[in-house]
């Protein structure tokens, strides 16, 4: 078979141009679109990149700021913890302070009602102790126990320390009423006379006596000079007696 170089030669040409053909109309589309592709693709792992970056940021701001609520709720637990506590020993001082006051206010009542008690039985008994004398002394009162106070009724108004004597002189001089002399039994001259020199002796002036009986006084005198009242009587004496109770501690 025979080589025929003329045909060789235009299938030369043919391929060659066909490969121009190739060339030109489409390997450089081709290529332009791999490059498109390839810079797609770079554009979309770029932003993959960028995008898990991103969320690596976010992550790591996410545990900083996980660590950190962490930290701040466990301060705000110990915090409340610590108020809790400070707050519940204010409360068990301030219940204990106020039982302890209640307790002293029970303990004051109970003294003051034991007290009260006290005071009331003691009265009681002064009372029923002045009845109990009233009845004795009435019993023995006579004009010879009369006669008996009397006298030492006279001895005391002769030991007056001389304030005393001055306040009844004051007294005495302030009024013009005469000074009146009250007894249970009807007082003897001498005794009468007796009573006008003491108290002359004491007021330093010249003044009037008014007697007067009552039977209610048991036995003894009573003496009023102005505003003055001279109490020795055994009536005086046991009111006295039984009304002391009001001021027993």
């Amino acid at each position: 078979m025979e080589l025929d170089w003329s045909t060789f030669l235009l299938e030369i040409v043919n391929f060659l141009v066909l490969v121009w053909i190739l060339k030109h109309f489409l390997y450089k589309p081709v290529i332009n679109i791999i490059a498109q592709r390839r810079e797609h693709i770079q554009k979309k792992e770029d932003a993959a990149t960028a995008l898990q970056a991103e969320a690596e940021s976010l992550k790591n701001q996410y545990q900083t700021r996980l660590t950190k609520w962490e930290g701040e709720k466990k301060a705000l637990h110990k915090a409340l913890h610590k108020e809790i506590e400070t707050e519940r020993k204010q409360l068990m001082e301030q219940l204990s302070k106020s039982l302890e006051e209640e307790k002293k206010k029970s303990h004051i009542l109970i003294e003051r009602k034991a007290k009260e008690e006290l005071i009331n039985n003691e009265k009681a008994a002064l009372q029923q102790g002045a009845l109990f004398c009233s009845r004795m002394l009435s019993r023995l009162a006579g004009p010879e126990l009369e006669n008996a106070i009397v006298q030492i009724t006279l001895e005391e108004l002769d030991k007056l320390s001389v304030e005393q004597q001055q306040l009844l002189q004051t007294a005495c001089s302030k009024e013009t009423a005469p000074i009146s002399i009250s007894s249970a039994y009807h007082l003897s001259a001498a005794n009468r006379e007796h009573i006008e020199k003491v108290l002359h002796k004491i007021v330093g002036q010249k003044i009037r006596f008014v007697y007067k009986q009552e039977s209610t006084l048991i036995s003894g005198l009573r003496i009023r000079i102005g505003s003055w009242y001279l109490g020795a009587n055994l009536k005086d004496e046991l009111k006295y007696f039984s009304e002391s109770g009001h001021v027993l501690d």
